[in-house]
């Protein structure tokens, strides 16, 4: 769901601060991907897990937001 998507990406960030959720905003429509159908249409790719792949991008934008700021703009890549 959206709420643990929001609370996993603040775990892995350490945000420090609570989340709140109003309810409101629901999908009317939801589309379903799993790993049985991407396993079929790309039979040799590997699959990461969504923790390992978050905490990977928040180590690359952490590391990215630095080099920004010593700068003072934002990267380009």
């Amino acid at each position: 769901s959206i709420k643990e998507l929001a609370v996993l990406i603040t775990q892995c960030m350490s945000f420090g601060k609570n989340i709140v959720f109003s309810g409101e905003g629901k999908l009317s429509q939801r589309k379903v991907a799993t790993s049985v159908i991407l396993s079929s249409l790309l039979p040799n790719c590997e699959f990461t897990s969504v923790r390992e792949g978050l905490t990977s991008t928040v180590e690359w934008f952490e590391q990215e937001l630095g080099r920004a700021s010593s700068v003072g703009r934002a990267p380009l890549s």
